[in-house]
C-alpha cells in the first residue's frame, strides 16, 4: 500500500515555526538538533537570499535553492561551498529535491515548469510549458507548482499547489500518467498543495 502526504501551506508553516521556535526553547525536552552558527561557507561579499527550500544527496552534500543571485549552491557537511550555479534561469526557486541517481529537481513557482537538472546545472528535462499557466485538467502546464517526489521506479509526483491544488503523475521520462486533487475542502480536495513525500513503503 503507498502512502502519500501532501502538505498544505498551513502544515508547512506549523512546522516552520515549530523549528524556528525550538531552537530557542528554555522548558522541556532537550531537542535532537541545534543551531550550527555561521555554518556555510561563503565567499566574501555573498548571501544566500531568501531560501527556499535545503535538500541533501547522497553523498550528504547540502544543497541549498534561494532567490539571491546565485539560486544553486551546494556544501559538503561541514559547511564548504563546492559550487554555486552560474547563468541557471530561475524566476522564482521554491522546491528543491535530488533524485535517487543524483539529478537535481527544481521548481520554478513563477516560471511554472520543473526542472531536470545534472549536478554542474545542466538542464536535463522540463515538466511543464515555461512562462505559462495550466488549469486543473491540463496535462502540459501547471499554475504556481511547489514540489516534486518520486517513486522506487523513477516515477515523479509533482505538487502542483498554489492555484490547481492538484497533485500530478508522470513518467521517468516525463509522460503524463495521472493526477488527483483540486481545490476545495471535500474529499480528495485540497486549500492549497505546498509539498509533497514519499514514505519508505514504496
Amino acid at each position: 500500500m503507498k502512502t502519500w502526504l501532501a502538505l498544505g501551506w498551513m502544515g508547512a508553516t506549523l512546522v516552520a515555526t515549530l523549528v524556528a521556535g525550538g531552537a530557542e526553547l528554555k522548558t522541556g525536552p532537550p531537542m535532537a538538533y541545534g543551531v550550527v552558527a555561521e555554518w556555510a561557507k561563503l565567499p566574501e561579499g555573498w548571501s544566500f537570499g531568501a531560501c527556499s527550500t535545503v535538500a541533501v544527496d547522497r553523498e550528504d552534500h547540502v544543497w541549498i535553492f534561494s532567490r539571491g543571485a546565485h539560486p544553486v549552491t551546494e556544501f559538503d557537511r561541514d559547511g564548504k561551498m563546492l559550487r554555486a550555479w552560474e547563468g541557471v534561469k530561475i524566476q522564482q526557486a521554491h522546491g528543491l529535491r535530488i533524485d535517487r541517481e543524483g539529478a537535481v529537481w527544481g521548481v520554478d513557482v513563477t516560471g511554472q515548469v520543473v526542472r531536470k537538472y545534472a549536478a554542474d546545472g545542466r538542464v536535463l528535462m522540463v515538466v511543464g510549458t515555461e512562462g505559462k499557466t495550466g488549469d486543473n485538467e491540463s496535462r502540459t502546464a501547471f499554475n504556481r507548482p511547489t514540489n516534486v517526489a518520486f517513486a522506487p521506479n523513477g516515477d515523479f509526483y509533482v505538487s502542483d499547489g498554489y492555484v490547481n491544488s492538484r497533485v500530478v503523475h508522470f513518467r521517468k521520462d516525463g509522460t503524463y500518467l495521472g493526477q488527483w486533487g483540486r481545490k476545495g475542502t471535500g474529499d480528495g480536495e485540497f486549500d492549497l498543495v505546498h509539498d509533497i513525500v514519499l514514505d519508505k513503503r514504496n
